[in-house]
């Protein structure tokens, strides 16, 4: 079942999708439809990665890095030690990423196009 809703967009907007249309012999209803369900999905994928990751980061004993360590290594990158990169910073050579581990759980689709598996906070 659907129903009917009213926008309103720029004249521009609607010639493609027009044209857009009359080329694929679909309706702007199905194009539009489409469009919103797929805004909607990743925005609700956002909005509740967000908050997973908050709960995660009020938990007792969480564990944070630095933002200055977090962008000193991040200038080392392509370098054999970046700029200011002493031996031992950053506590060793991955250690502040072991909080980062590939997802065991199974992959969700994600509405990021090319996006592969899941990043979790152990």
């Amino acid at each position: 079942m659907s129903t009917t809703i009213t926008i309103r967009i720029a004249p521009k907007t609607k010639d493609r999708l027009e044209k857009l249309a009359r080329a694929t012999d679909r309706s702007m209803s199905y194009f539009v439809s489409h469009a919103l369900e797929q805004v909607i999905e990743q925005e609700e994928w956002q909005i509740g990665e967000i908050k997973r990751r908050v709960e995660l980061a009020d938990k007792p004993g969480a564990k944070f890095i630095p933002h200055e360590d977090i962008e000193a290594w991040l200038q080392s990158w392509g370098t054999k030690r970046g700029p200011g990169m002493a031996a031992g910073s950053l506590k060793g050579t991955m250690e502040p990423l072991e909080g980062l581990k590939e997802s065991k759980s199974t992959p969700q689709k994600s509405p990021h196009p090319g996006q592969k598996g899941r990043i979790e906070t152990i």
